[in-house]
């Protein structure tokens, strides 16, 4: 539960409930039925490309976008954060 950590604790109690009653992946998927299809880096670039030309048209270009195929949750992922001109920052 530490990424749901700063969350009200009424949250937080309704999530431990679904968890004890096995129904957290159906609600999740209730209230985010589209799940992306991002596997590759290709796919990835494409998806960051979007986003960046819909939300950040004054930013620089993307330098780098990797996916990781071997992340199976958010503990294993690890964020790599590239900007034009800058070394790219590690992120847990």
């Amino acid at each position: 539960m530490k990424y749901l950590l700063g969350y009200p604790p009424e949250l937080l109690a309704r999530v431990n409930q679904l968890i004890a009653q096995g129904g957290l992946g159906e609600s999740l998927r209730e209230r985010y039925p589209d799940a992306h299809d991002v596997r590759t880096d290709p796919a990835l670039y494409d998806y960051v490309a979007e986003l960046k030309r819909r939300f950040l048209r004054n930013a620089p270009p993307l330098a780098k976008v990797v996916y990781d195929g071997r992340a199976q949750r958010p503990g294993h992922a690890r964020q790599r954060v590239a900007r034009a001109g800058n070394a790219a920052t590690e992120q847990a």
